[in-house]
């Protein structure tokens, strides 16, 4: 439980990563083009075919890739730019996975309406006002423990460095907020266009991987930036290439779906399909932002910081005598220094009980 709520927190702080696989559908549009209608485009259009699956023949031309792949942008000796590569990989990856939800899902793989990621859009909101908070009570309390104790070289630089990263989150988030308020109407579009396309991408995600889940079951993983039913993956793209008969058409992307496959393949820290999480993530869509802002959250970090093993406080630290007991890395007696003269201090006047 403690390893998924830092994970989701992660997330919505702002670490946000499709991995698997990206989606860039609009609502209440179609995501991919369904048979008929792509073997009609391969007709009517010039097509530079790129694979074909389910019978339907995946067009260069359908992938949407815009002004950047109409320049064809080369590289060093006339080699394809490596970036474009990478583009087009990843947008015929989604149209793979997209034509062969539609075809096995039919209308329950339809993307999200608009009303659906208005909502969702408000969840995490709310989940990034929620964290900045969280985020200030946390730079203050780790430079309260920096000012008063000192810290193994390598103890310290952790803190320091938890230190620096939630500094930085509460520095994006402010200046998001000064720039909403105070750019030209223009770019606040330019800004919510940018913030819906991120919303609409993550809600679609939740949603064929909502459906993924339901089909195959099995067990749940934690890769950066998602929780993913990566058994469901693993069966739904030998569903792609047994039942859909994926042929790559083009030799430049014949590897497309290996990442994927590396990923399916690959060890990772998962969640049991009983786990209490588990049932609950595919509940509503902003169920994970209910996680994320939960009012235990600074208090388990805070328990977790505190936890370090420091030196002792720095000279002339206000420290409270609780806050010493079993938090330094060879603790001390809970008692005062003992006086001159006593019998716990030898002839140099320094105390000889050992530690």
């Amino acid at each position: 439980m403690k390893l998924v709520k830092s994970f989701i927190a992660t997330v919505v702080c702002g670490v946000i990563a499709f991995s698997i696989p990206v989606h860039a559908a609009k609502e209440g549009t179609e995501k991919a083009k369904p048979a008929a209608a792509a073997s009609q485009a391969e007709k009517d259009t010039d097509c530079h075919a790129m694979a074909k699956v389910f019978d339907t023949t995946i067009c260069r031309e359908q992938l949407n890739l815009g002004e950047f792949d109409k320049k064809r942008a080369e590289g060093p000796n006339g080699k394809a730019d490596p970036r474009q590569i990478a583009q087009v990989t990843a947008a015929l990856r989604n149209a793979i996975w997209q034509n062969a939800l539609i075809h096995k899902f039919g209308d329950a793989a339809a993307p999200p309406t608009m009303e659906e990621v208005d909502t969702f859009r408000k969840g995490f909101d709310q989940t990034m006002d929620s964290s900045y908070e969280a985020d200030k009570k946390t730079v203050d309390f780790i430079q309260s423990l920096l000012d008063k104790y000192s810290y193994t070289p390598n103890n310290e630089q952790k803190l320091r460095q938890l230190l620096d990263i939630t500094q930085a989150s509460l520095k994006l988030y402010s200046e998001r907020q000064q720039h909403t308020q105070t750019m030209p109407k223009e770019y606040q579009f330019v800004v919510d266009t940018a913030e819906r396309a991120i919303a609409r991408n993550m809600l679609t995600t939740w949603k064929d991987d909502k459906i993924l889940y339901n089909t195959y079951h099995g067990q749940l993983a934690l890769l950066p930036g998602s929780v993913v039913p990566i058994d469901a993956y693993r069966e739904f793209l030998k569903y792609i290439k047994d039942e859909g008969k994926l042929t790559i058409l083009d030799p430049q992307y014949a590897n497309v779906m290996e990442d994927l496959e590396k990923q399916v393949s690959q060890k990772h820290d998962s969640l049991p399909a009983s786990d209490d999480i588990a049932a609950k993530y595919f509940t509503t869509p902003d169920w994970q932002f209910t996680l994320a802002n939960s009012s235990s959250r600074f208090n388990e970090l805070k328990a977790h910081l505190e936890s370090i093993p420091n030196l002792g406080p720095k000279p002339g630290a206000q420290v409270d005598e609780s806050e010493l007991i079993g938090k330094q890395s060879h603790p001390g007696s809970a008692l005062p220094a003992p006086a001159a003269g006593s019998p716990n201090q030898n002839q140099d006047g320094k105390d000889s009980a050992k530690p």
